[in-house]
């Protein structure tokens, strides 16, 4: 049933593309503009149904015809690095349209038996929810954490981001999430699990 759920709201996110908010004007070099939507109607339909949680974004590549788009979920488990098939990604681009808007975003369902699946979804697509085996990870402290702040960030070819990070740890106190370059490398080394949504824009070879 919950899959159902997820399907039909993946769907109608995909669908509302166009009527995603407006993030500004574009330079030349700008390939994408992304802002995180915490409060959107997505991320509210899973907090209310008790479904998990889900980091949503808006997204605009103003040249699509020319953009190639990557986004990914990087894991580290007590310090070890997941293998990167087993949370999923998305890449595609070279759209038939100049522009794109649409929503993206990384999504984790709270299954029975402590059970998670995770997905991801950017225009026009999205990953089937993943079954993930976090047995060896005891209860304690977890935090959902957007890495970019509330104003619209413009990427430019080449450029990775962080966009949001899962971190979940044993223990009663977990410190504010940090996402500078050392404290992230504290989290992957020490945190009992941490996944970070990641994005990545190049041109098309022979575009310019």
């Amino acid at each position: 049933m919950k899959y159902k759920i997820i399907f039909l709201l993946l769907s109608i996110l995909l669908m509302l593309g166009m009527t995603s908010c407006n993030l500004g004007k574009a330079d030349h070099d700008t390939l994408a503009i992304i802002q995180q939507q915490p409060d959107s109607e997505s991320t509210n339909t899973f907090t209310n149904l008790h479904l998990g949680n889900i980091f949503d974004f808006s997204l605009e590549l103003p040249h699509a015809d020319t953009t190639w788009v990557n986004i990914w979920v990087e894991g580290y488990q007590q310090g070890t690095a997941m293998p990167s098939t087993s949370l999923g990604s998305i890449s595609y681009g070279n759209s038939p349209n100049k522009i794109d808007k649409g929503h993206m975003g990384f999504g984790m369902i709270h299954l029975a038996n402590d059970k998670k699946a995770i997905f991801l979804y950017a225009p026009p697509t999205y990953t089937q929810p993943k079954i993930v085996d976090f047995t060896n990870i005891e209860d304690g402290p977890s935090v959902w954490a957007y890495a970019v702040g509330e104003d619209p960030v413009h990427l430019r070819a080449g450029e990775e981001i962080l966009l949001a990070a899962y971190r979940q740890i044993q223990g009663t106190t977990m410190e504010s999430f940090n996402p500078t370059k050392e404290k992230l490398k504290n989290m992957m080394e020490n945190d009992d699990l941490l996944l970070l949504l990641k994005m990545k824009v190049d041109m098309k070879e022979g575009a310019s």
